[in-house]
């Protein structure tokens, strides 16, 4: 997954140079391990950002606290990615849905909840002028009948902008087949009832009908 810098003017320069201090592993206290991967941290970023980390790095008696060194069982490119955005990075806009489907999925695990509202951000500009491919269909059927098929965010968000839509995307065969036939992953936040004429009708459907 790749990341870019923000760059422009003097907050972009300072956020640069912090990102660089990562890249050449200057003034870090901790490693965070995921497999053969290690990545070398300032305690004081994940800390104020991650629920997770800070329990982890609190110190005391804990393994962790005399080593320093934190041993998860993340993806390493994923856990990467993630340690990327705690330190300021941004999402390129080249990453994938899956990337970042995966990324946010991490991110709750991880309890990083800055990180999961870039994500879900990423995804809002990036579906904003996509809504009408068969790439935000695939992703809705991810996010409701997939992995994280939990997560309340991601259901809202693109709840959001099937709502904003809803009468073009009737029109796609796919999608009347993904809403009519598929309550149960689907009624409780779209609360879709019916479809008649071609026009899309919403109301309070409860929630596990179908």
């Amino acid at each position: 997954m790749a990341s870019n810098g923000i760059v422009g003017g003097p907050q972009a320069q300072s956020l640069t140079e912090f990102q660089d201090l990562v890249v050449n592993k200057q003034y870090t206290d901790w490693a965070i391990v995921a497999g053969e991967k290690r990545y070398h941290v300032h305690s004081v970023v994940p800390c104020a950002q991650s629920e997770y980390f800070r329990s982890a790095m609190k110190g005391g008696d804990w393994k962790e606290g005399k080593t320093h060194e934190i041993s998860v069982d993340d993806d390493p490119c994923l856990l990467g990615s993630l340690i990327g955005l705690l330190h300021g990075n941004i999402l390129a806009p080249e990453c994938t849905v899956d990337d970042i489907i995966e990324l946010h999925a991490l991110a709750s695990k991880r309890l990083c909840p800055g990180a999961k509202l870039k994500c879900e951000m990423w995804f809002r500009e990036h579906f904003g002028s996509r809504w009408y491919s068969d790439e935000f269909l695939t992703a809705v059927k991810r996010v409701y009948e997939g992995t994280e098929a939990g997560d309340p965010a991601l259901k809202t968000l693109y709840s959001s902008i099937i709502k904003a839509h809803h009468l073009n995307l009737m029109k796609k065969d796919e999608f009347r087949e993904l809403t009519i036939r598929n309550y149960k992953p689907c009624g409780d936040v779209l609360n879709i009832v019916s479809v008649k004429r071609g026009e899309f009708q919403m109301s309070g459907l409860p929630h596990g009908l179908g």
